[in-house]
This record gives structure tokens, sequence and C-alpha cells, in this order.
């Protein structure tokens, strides 16, 4: 795979002026998983972006959103193919604030990423039923 480089921008903005194209953002992505030997379990919950300038306010400060939004799913939880797979998994990105209920104040932001969690259960033996893992 080939990286561009956007002269006079820094990479996280090169990144997400390259990842604006939804063509180029897919096939990066599969050739990712591709390389990787790797995939990535569903995704629950309301929430679709781990790096979202417009319902976190952190982000927002370097990247404005009523300039340009920035609503990305950056960070990944992956699955080898090459290791033991589970029967079941789903994968979830929460949004975090503390203290708790202190509501979008930037102030209450514990970083301008979103966490990505996911659930996986294995089966601990042929016989036996799966046990679920965080």
């Amino acid at each position: 795979m080939k990286l561009a480089y956007i002269p006079f921008i820094s990479p996280t903005q090169t990144f997400l002026k390259l990842a604006k194209s939804p063509s180029t953002k897919i096939l990066d992505y599969q050739a990712m998983l591709r390389e990787l030997d790797a995939w990535e379990p569903k995704m629950i919950g309301n929430q679709k972006f781990s790096y979202d300038n417009v319902n976190n306010p952190l982000p927002g400060i370097y990247y404005p959103p009523e300039e340009e939004e920035y609503q990305e799913l950056l960070d990944y939880v992956l699955v080898s193919n090459t290791h033991l797979q589970p029967v079941d998994s789903h994968c979830e990105i929460l949004t975090p604030v503390w203290p708790e209920n202190c509501g979008n104040d930037v102030s209450c932001q514990v970083s301008d990423h979103y966490p990505v969690t996911c659930t996986y259960s294995f089966p601990q033996d042929a016989s036996m039923e799966p046990v679920a893992t965080e």
C-alpha cells in the first residue's frame, strides 16, 4: 500500500483529508484487513464514529465542526484469522465523560477519540459451552 503525503499539513489532517473519499477509505480498510489477515467484529450501539468532532467537543477545539465535520471510525479492534476464533463477538464505541453525569462539556471529555470495546465468546473446549471474555 502506498501512502500519500500532503506537505504543510499535519499527519492527522492528511489522514482525515484522505479519508474523506469513501472509495479510498474502503480500499485502504480492505487492504489493511488483508495485510493483517484479520476481521472486524460487528459494531453495536448508537455511536458510529470513534473520532467525532460533532458529538465530542474535545477534538472540536482543533477542528471546529462549523468549519468542517470529521466523523470517522478510526479506531479498530480486530481478530486475527490465524488464531482461535470466537463463536460470538461484537464491539461498541463508548462515550465516557468524567466525572459521571458531567454532560458534554469539553472539560468532561476523557479523550479526543472515543474508546472501542469488544466482547468475545470463545469455546473452552469442543464439548463445553462458550465462555464470554472482555
